[in-house]
């Protein structure tokens, strides 16, 4: 078994998989991941929010995440089964 890598510091390499980092990065690279899917709501809200008002962009982002609570849950039971 290879060595798993602990980041991604050096030169490209097009054949990385996310099976060559340990575990503890994945961990690192998933929480970061949770982080920015945050951030991505809030920034998107705050656009919308200042195009529209806040009723219209509360009503948006609330469509959104009943949407996405249609995939999400089956998605991350998949992957976790």
């Amino acid at each position: 078994m290879a060595k798993q890598r602990k980041d991604y510091s050096g030169p490209l390499d097009p054949n990385l998989r996310f099976e060559d980092f340990s575990k503890e990065t994945l961990v690192n690279l998933l929480r970061e991941y949770q982080r920015l899917y945050l951030v991505l709501d809030g920034h998107w809200y705050t656009h919308i929010k200042a195009k529209y008002g806040a009723e219209e962009a509360f009503d948006f982002d609330m469509k959104v995440w009943e949407t996405m609570e249609a995939y999400e849950p089956g998605r991350i039971a998949h992957a976790l089964n």
